[in-house]
């Protein structure tokens, strides 16, 4: 579990992010998620030369506990035969973030997301040259810190970063 002040200064950090691409006109519509691979049921680990990876409304990878874990692609968007059409995830917009003494909530309009961090985890925004030319072309074994997830924004990605990637996600439909 973090300390109290990691979560309060991960939200003072975001709120400044928010705030800074907010004066910057930027906009702040996701156009995707990121993660690292993790051992899956079978054991099988990933491997050192493995590159972080986007994910889609098909995606089932999951965080959190070993038994309660949340899907990385809000479950509710998610295609499946009682949902063939889901909504694009780049509807979903930073409009605000708060925070408790655990976890960070991201406000994305009709679609809230909750991230709590279960052990010292890291938020950073590298702009999107960083991102492209860097951070997705270097191996989780060079890199020496894993991408739990990443939020994807025109002109920035919002990274949570550890050693572990465990993280416990919610999504939640608000209206």
């Amino acid at each position: 579990m973090p300390e109290y002040r990691e979560c309060i200064a991960h939200f003072l950090f975001l709120l400044w992010f928010l705030r800074y691409c907010q004066q910057k006109g930027l906009d702040l519509h996701v156009l995707g998620l990121w993660t690292d691979k993790t051992a899956g049921k079978k054991g099988k680990k990933p491997k050192p030369t493995d590159l972080v990876f986007m994910l889609d409304h098909n995606s089932k990878d999951k965080r959190g506990n070993a038994g309660n874990q949340g899907y990385l692609w809000p479950p509710m968007w998610r295609k499946s035969s009682e949902n063939p059409n889901p909504p694009s995830i780049s509807l979903l917009e930073l409009q605000g973030v708060r925070t408790t003494s655990r976890a960070i909530i991201l406000n994305f309009g009709a679609l809230h997301f909750q991230l709590a961090y279960l052990t010292h985890t890291s938020v950073q925004c590298f702009n999107k040259h960083t991102w492209d030319t860097v951070i997705r072309k270097t191996p989780i074994a060079t890199r020496g810190y894993r991408i739990a997830l990443a939020i994807e924004f025109s002109d920035y990605v919002m990274a949570f970063l550890s050693i572990d990637q465990l993280i416990q996600v919610l999504y939640y439909l608000f209206r």
